[in-house]
């Protein structure tokens, strides 16, 4: 029978694990939202032909959850830049990128051909994303959200940082800006003062039985988390 997902919260200091949705439906891609005591994930519906909507739930379990811009059903991926703004990365049109208001339910389009990987780091509300123009080159990009004001009404504007290598899909953005992303077993990096330099190769896993690594995270503290097989 095919899997079934649903969300668990994991305490990592008493090791306890508490299922935290029980549907029919698919819950995934969970993430808070900001401080407020509240998260998100990503509820593929049966109801709806498979429509994937973002909903929002309350870490107090009081209610079942809500979804969160209806209208929307083909959210493929998302970043939360704060309690407010919301990126979506969506299915349509080889991916779309929009920047949606959770408050009045408003969107800004910014551009097609966009990756599933989207990066929100540094305290910054810049997002970096991956973009496909012309060609079959993949191009990381920032979305300068902290320059952006509704005030003047000037939209949201964008700046091209690096090629990335062919065949890659994902990339992280550690503290200090720089850019790392993963081929097989290892992982290169590309220097935040030199975009323009070619990927190099830092380390390669492959010693500890690493052979495709499929998904990066880096945290605040020097430490990178990996998926792979």
């Amino acid at each position: 029978s095919p899997k079934q997902y649903d969300l668990y919260e994991l305490n990592l200091r008493n090791k306890k694990k508490t299922r935290v949705t029980q549907t029919i439906e698919d819950e995934i891609q969970p993430a808070v939202v900001s401080q407020n005591r509240q998260f998100s994930a990503l509820r593929v519906e049966k109801d709806f032909d498979g429509a994937k909507r973002l909903w929002m739930f309350s870490f107090s379990r009081n209610n079942q959850g809500k979804a969160i811009l209806p209208f929307i059903q083909d959210v493929n991926n998302y970043v939360w830049i704060n309690s407010n703004f919301v990126a979506l990365q969506l299915q349509r049109d080889n991916g779309s990128l929009v920047i949606a208001k959770v408050k009045d339910e408003s969107i800004e389009w910014i551009e097609k051909n966009v990756g599933d990987c989207l990066q929100q780091k540094n305290g910054s509300n810049n997002l970096y994303y991956l973009h496909k123009e012309y060609s079959d080159e993949w191009y990381i990009k920032e979305l300068l959200l902290d320059e952006y004001s509704s005030e003047s009404n000037t939209g949201f504007q964008s700046k091209m940082i690096s090629p990335i290598l062919r065949g890659v899909s994902f990339f992280e953005v550690l503290p200090n800006k720089d850019l790392i992303c993963a081929k097989g077993s290892k992982l290169y990096i590309k220097k935040a003062d030199s975009y323009q330099d070619d990927w190099k190769e830092w380390i390669d896993l492959r010693a500890l039985g690493i052979r495709q690594i499929k998904r990066i995270e880096a945290g605040g503290n020097s430490r990178i988390a990996i998926v792979a097989n």
